[in-house]
């Protein structure tokens, strides 16, 4: 099988602090990408997988956030990513990993935020 490297926030220029409007801001976006990288890892079905279920998901102050047939959307993503876990580590492990992936779906939600609304502009 092929593995595909992934990349590292030092792989980012961009991101160099100064680059959001806060320290706290930066920090948080840099844990939260760096979290869910540790898990996804170089799992290409894993990460497409996961994309899917991030770019179903609504933040909260979405209009569509309470919408029934995304929230059934999500839920099916969501059984599908524990059920590819289970293929590769045990049944504990692969809902520990999707409990953890699915939780993070905020934190990446705000992280968008930050990334769109509270960088730095630079010329």
């Amino acid at each position: 099988m092929e593995q595909y490297r992934g990349f590292d926030s030092e792989d980012l220029c961009f991101l160099t602090s100064p680059w959001a409007q806060t320290f706290d801001d930066e920090q948080y976006f840099m844990e939260t990408i760096k979290q869910v990288g540790e898990i996804l890892g170089s799992d290409l079905k894993l990460s497409v997988a996961y994309f899917m279920l991030l770019f179903s998901s609504q933040p909260t102050d979405s209009p569509l956030v309470n919408n029934a047939h995304l929230k059934q959307v999500q839920l099916d993503i969501g059984l599908l990513l524990y059920r590819y876990l289970t293929t590769k580590v045990e049944r504990d492990e692969a809902a520990e990993q999707a409990h953890s992936l699915i939780g993070m779906l905020d934190r990446l939600h705000r992280c968008g935020e930050i990334w769109m609304n509270k960088r730095i502009r630079m010329l």
